[in-house]
């Protein structure tokens, strides 16, 4: 994988997290 594809790997992956943290508090 290039830099550039662990960025937006890491990107992500972190936007999912937050996601999912916000699902579980409206639930």
């Amino acid at each position: 994988m290039t830099n550039s594809a662990i960025s937006i790997y890491s990107v992500t992956k972190l936007l999912l997290q937050l996601q999912i943290s916000t699902l579980q508090i409206h639930l």
